[in-house]
This record gives structure tokens, sequence and C-alpha cells, in this order.
């Protein structure tokens, strides 16, 4: 994940010259990357557990590996309905912009 954030900063601004825009979509590409990966890691870090000899890493896989940008983006537009803290607020929110943006659409949360 750190990877792809550097990748995005180097895309963004690693240049002394204005980012062509290729560049600057290739960046915001890899920063959505980054937040999509950390979600699905979080997720099967929180239901697998994380690396030790009690996980099975087939089980972590699986669950890593089920999550979807659609779902995941329908779910995020949803957690301010839960009472979910501040923190995963934020996320959610940086989420679906990410994604927004990743695809050329104006900023839209999806309908609940």
């Amino acid at each position: 994940m750190l990877e792809l954030i550097g990748t995005a900063k180097e895309l963004a601004g690693g240049t002394p010259h204005k980012p062509r825009q290729a560049d600057l979509r290739c960046a915001v590409s890899a920063a959505y990357y980054a937040l999509f990966h950390c979600l699905m890691r979080t997720c099967a870090d929180s239901f697998i557990g994380t690396t030790g000899a009690q996980r099975s890493d087939a089980a972590w896989r699986q669950v890593y590996r089920a999550l979807d940008h659609g779902s995941c983006k329908k779910r995020c537009a949803q957690v301010d309905k839960f009472g979910f803290p501040q923190p995963i607020l934020d996320f959610a929110n940086v989420f679906i912009e990410m994604q927004d943006k990743r695809h050329g659409r104006t900023m839209t949360r999806p309908p609940a």
C-alpha cells in the first residue's frame, strides 16, 4: 500500500514541471487502489487475524479477495447511519471521492 502512495506522489508532483493529465489520472488511480487494499487488508485481518501460526492463509486470502469496488462504495455511503467513529466516516468519504475521481465522475454518493 505504501508503494502505491509513493507512486501517486511521484506521478502527481515528482518532477519540477507541471504534471501531465495522464500522470495525474494514474496518481489518482494509485491512491484509490491504496485505499482499496487498505480496506481489504483490514477486513481480512479483522475476520481471520494477522500473521501468525493460528491464522489460515487460505481463509485470509478468501476474505481479502471477497470485496468488490461497487459494494464497498455502497457500504461506505451508509456508514453515517450506524454511528461509526469519525476516522471511519472520513475513510469512507475519501474512498467514495477517490473512486469517483478515478472513474472521472463528479463526486456523488451512491444510493443507500
